[in-house]
């Protein structure tokens, strides 16, 4: 083999590697930003007309720049009476509201 033989194969091999490395760094990039962080806040609440202020212990963390809250409710079939109404199982409909504030008290929008 001759010299210009070894020089090309070894600019095909460094490109090889680098392509390689790239599609493996995006692969774990793409793995690690699509991750969901869950974090359960409360259980067994009553559905009441009054606010229930729910402190999260730990401290929820900004990880993104969208968050959702969501409500599980057990043995729940989806009739919606219409946006953000929830009927209940014994009939009732419910229009939850969430409010989040951080540390300081600011409300969070």
């Amino acid at each position: 083999m001759n010299r210009t033989s070894k020089i090309i194969l070894s600019v095909f091999g460094a490109i090889g590697i680098l392509v390689g490395v790239f599609v493996i760094g995006s692969i774990v990039y793409i793995y690690i930003s699509n991750r969901t962080f869950e974090q359960t806040l409360a259980t067994n609440l009553n559905v009441s007309s009054e606010w229930t202020e729910i402190d999260a212990v730990p401290l929820l963390q900004t990880r993104r720049r969208v968050a959702e809250v969501a409500i599980a409710l057990p043995d729940y079939r989806a009739e919606r009476g219409g946006p953000f109404e929830i009927k209940l199982s014994d009939g009732r409909i419910v229009r939850p509201q969430v409010q989040i504030s951080d540390v300081d008290g600011d409300l969070l929008t």
